[in-house]
């Protein structure tokens, strides 16, 4: 199915796989986590952090809507370095990336 530079130009099953991860992870449709959990057949090594049923809320206020006040709390999260929850890739940092995603989403874009 691909080589490591088959992510190069993401299509058939790592195309798939990356759509799956977008509709889960920016539109928080939880119905692509249990398919993101199984290890592709072809595989050397297979790591995730993801864990199926976990909250993807990016009300990072807990005000009841996402807006702008949330991204000025991720901002700040970011330029304090605090590793408070607020990691939106899942990556286990939250970082620049997170800014940019976050704001991707609340701009709809």
């Amino acid at each position: 199915l691909g080589g490591h530079s088959s992510a190069e130009l993401p299509i058939g099953y790592v195309g798939n796989k990356t759509l799956e991860w977008l509709e889960y992870l920016l539109k928080g449709n939880e119905s692509y986590c249990d398919s993101l959990l199984v290890s592709p057949v072809d595989a050397s090594q297979y790591l995730t952090t993801l864990q199926c049923g976990e909250s993807l809320s990016h009300d990072l206020n807990e005000d009841g809507t996402i807006d702008n006040a949330d991204l000025i709390l991720l901002v700040i999260a970011v330029l304090n370095s605090s590793e408070n929850g607020f990691d939106v890739n899942n990556d286990q940092t939250t970082n620049i990336l997170d800014i940019l995603i976050f704001s991707s989403i609340i701009n709809g874009t």
